[in-house]
C-alpha cells in the first residue's frame, strides 16, 4: 500500500477557532476517511504556525526516524508570508522586511525542501493554498489588539494585502516548475466562491467546516487522478 506524509502548517491539521477562540485541531478534512477510499497509507506531520524554517527542519528531523514514503505532499507558505503583527506593534518606524519570513528567504528555504526530498528520492507535490479573505483577518487583527495605524501602515487595502501572499504563491510555481513538481491546488475551489467569508472562521485566517470540506473535495479529486 502505497504511503503518503504531508508537512505543513495549521490548514492541512485542520485548525480552527472554537466559540471562545480558543484553537483546535479537528478532523474535518477527512484524511482517514480519503486513505480508506483510495487504498493509501496518509501519515499527517502537519504542525501548526510552522513557517517553511520550521518547516524544513521538522521533515528532515521526521524522515531521518521513519521509514521513507512513496509521496511527499509540502504546504507552507502561508505563516512565512504573514507580518510579525506583534512586534511591527512596538515600532513607529517602517520595517523594511516585516513578513515572519522575508520573500527571499522563503524562495531558498521552500527550494532547499524540494532539493531535500529529490535528495532522498522521495516524490513530492506542492500545494497552493486558498487566499485569505483580507477585510476579515485584518478586522481580527484590530480585534485582537493590533493598532489600526499598524494594520494600515502594511496593508492599506484588501488588494494589497492580498498581493502579498501571491508573491509567495508565485514563488512556490516557479519552484515546481523548474524542479518538474506536480501541483496540488488547494486554492482554486476557494477562488470560484461567490462568498468566500462563509467558508471561514471569525479569525479569517483558517477555513470553518464548510471551508476545511472544499479542502477535503481538493484531495480527492488529486487522489483519484494520481498516478503511481
Amino acid at each position: 500500500m502505497r504511503t503518503i506524509y504531508i508537512f505543513g502548517d495549521s490548514l492541512l491539521r485542520g485548525v480552527m477557532p472554537d466559540e471562545n477562540g480558543m484553537y483546535h485541531s479537528t478532523e474535518c478534512i477527512d484524511f482517514d476517511g480519503l486513505a480508506k477510499k483510495h487504498d493509501i497509507v496518509i501519515k499527517n506531520y502537519a504542525m501548526p504556525t510552522f513557517t517553511s524554517k520550521q518547516g524544513r527542519d521538522w521533515m528532515n528531523k521526521t524522515l531521518a526516524a521513519v521509514e521513507k514514503p512513496d509521496l511527499a505532499i509540502v504546504e507552507y507558505g502561508g505563516n512565512d508570508c504573514d507580518f510579525r503583527w506583534r512586534e511591527l506593534a512596538e515600532t513607529d518606524e517602517l520595517v523594511v522586511n516585516p513578513h515572519r519570513v522575508s520573500l527571499e528567504e522563503f524562495a531558498v528555504t521552500y527550494g532547499s525542501i524540494l532539493d531535500d526530498l529529490e535528495a532522498m528520492d522521495i516524490r513530492t507535490v506542492v500545494t497552493l493554498c486558498p487566499q485569505l479573505p483580507p477585510h476579515v483577518y485584518l478586522k481580527h487583527l484590530s480585534d485582537s489588539g493590533v493598532p489600526e495605524k499598524v494594520i494600515h501602515r502594511y496593508a492599506a487595502s484588501d488588494e494589497e494585502f492580498a498581493a502579498e501572499y501571491t508573491a509567495y504563491k508565485k514563488v512556490i510555481l516557479k519552484l515546481a516548475n523548474e524542479r518538474q513538481k506536480s501541483v496540488l491546488n488547494i486554492e482554486k475551489n476557494f477562488a470560484n466562491l461567490d462568498n468566500m467569508v462563509e467558508y471561514y472562521s471569525v479569525d479569517g485566517m483558517h477555513p470553518n467546516e464548510k471551508g476545511y470540506h472544499l479542502i477535503h473535495n481538493s484531495f480527492d479529486e488529486f487522489f483519484s487522478n494520481l498516478e503511481w
